[in-house]
């Protein structure tokens, strides 16, 4: 009797072990993982995924309170912008459709990654190249003659695809380059003009001969320049008193600016 009440035990025993392993196997008995957030921290959580936060307080009696906020997938995904990089910042990144101009191409893009930029310094950068690290991968932003106190809209370099819930965990300055020299437009020595499309240029120097004459340019928006790249044309040699003019490629009257002008 004894032998068989000790066999019956121990197939109960047997059966509810079977039973508890499969609820740990299933996740029905697996112990919830608590996420303890420090304070200021931001989570960013993507969607068809659902995290328990749990926040700790610590009162003077060494207890814990518990509070508990359940975050699921009806949320708006959120960087740390404006992102600050040494004298830069950026304000945003947002969608952009329409011509392509990083390399000269102008070929017709839609919804690609696009940032805003502002120099926030005195000096003015000849170029810098910005590196993003993205949930997608790393996406680089390069730009050319950004003035002191400039802001420009720059388009992905490899013109990479914009989501809204993009999420930027980092900016990094991976290159830069100042201007030795405050680039400038050399006023006591040219005289510009602009109509229809054609771009004047007058050595109003008395005795002053002016060489391998540049002419650098961007294009504008409304929201200040457009592009990170920066045009230029040669003019080739201009005596004292000449005037030449010239249609550069890539230019309007009313959605360029002549950057500045270097001669020897």
């Amino acid at each position: 009797m004894k032998k068989k009440v000790l066999i019956s035990a121990c197939a109960a025993v047997l059966v509810i072990a079977s039973v508890i392993a499969v609820l740990f196997k299933t996740g029905v008995l697996t112990p919830k993982k608590k996420v303890y957030i420090p304070e200021g921290t931001t989570v960013n959580v993507r969607e068809d995924f659902t995290a328990e936060l749990t926040e700790i307080e610590v009162s003077d009696s060494n207890s814990k309170a518990e509070t508990k906020a359940e975050i699921t997938n009806s949320y708006e995904a959120q960087s740390d912008f404006p992102f600050t990089v040494g004298k830069l910042s950026v304000s945003k990144i947002f969608s952009y459709s329409g011509g392509f101009v990083e390399d000269g191409s102008d070929r017709e893009v839609e919804n690609i990654c696009a940032i805003r930029v502002r120099n926030n310094s005195g000096t003015a950068f000849q170029y810098v190249s910005l590196c993003f690290k993205t949930d997608a991968g790393d996406i680089i932003f390069d730009f050319t003659a950004l003035p002191a106190g400039g802001e420009v809209t720059v388009l992905a370099k490899n013109a990479e695809a914009y989501r809204p819930d993009i999420i930027v965990s980092e900016v990094s300055e991976a290159s830069s380059i100042e201007f030795a020299e405050k680039p400038s437009l050399h006023g006591e020595m040219f005289e510009l003009s602009v109509r229809n499309g054609v771009l004047g240029i007058r050595n109003i120097s008395a005795d002053k001969d002016a060489s391998n004459v540049y002419v650098y340019y961007k294009s504008t928006d409304s929201n200040g320049l457009f592009g990170g790249i920066t045009y230029r044309i040669n003019l080739g040699d201009i005596p004292a008193g000449k005037f030449k003019q010239v249609s550069p490629p890539h230019f309007s009257e009313s959605s360029s600016k002549v950057m500045y002008i270097t001669y020897v």
